[in-house]
């Protein structure tokens, strides 16, 4: 089954796990103490998802608003004081270059046909990734 997403990516949602008919607006992500994220325990990730490669495919808007979809390996997760954003860097495997994205512009993070959109689940899953390398 296809679907667009709001940033007009199309993508096959049979496999995905979510429950909600559209992913959350950026409204509805909401705010939250940075420093306390590593400690949510209702922040589930599913145990093993990373399986047997650091690979994960990251939907991702732009400051322009535009919208792609690209596999990357995460090297590093980190929060930023001076503007209050969390940040993945990782190699994107479609240029084979290491990029910095910000997480409040990421639409889904998925690895192991398991897709998390909220920015919490986001920031501990690419941090479990980040161990990888």
């Amino acid at each position: 089954m296809q679907r667009d997403l709001p940033l007009s990516v199309a993508i096959d949602t049979s496999s995905l796990a979510f429950s909600e008919s559209t992913p959350p607006s950026n409204d509805e992500r909401g705010y939250y103490d940075p420093y306390d994220i590593f400690d949510d325990e209702s922040i589930d990730i599913e145990e093993g998802l990373m399986g047997d490669s650091p690979i994960a495919t990251m939907c991702y808007q732009n400051a322009n608003g535009e919208g792609s979809t690209r596999p990357i390996i995460v090297k590093d997760v980190f929060y930023s004081d001076n503007n209050e954003v969390w940040y993945i860097k990782a190699v994107d495997k479609n240029v084979d270059k290491v990029k910095t994205f910000r997480v409040d512009r990421v639409v889904f993070l998925r690895c192991n046909n398991q897709t998390y959109f909220e920015q919490k689940e986001i920031v501990k899953l690419a941090d479990g990734l980040s161990g990888w390398v």
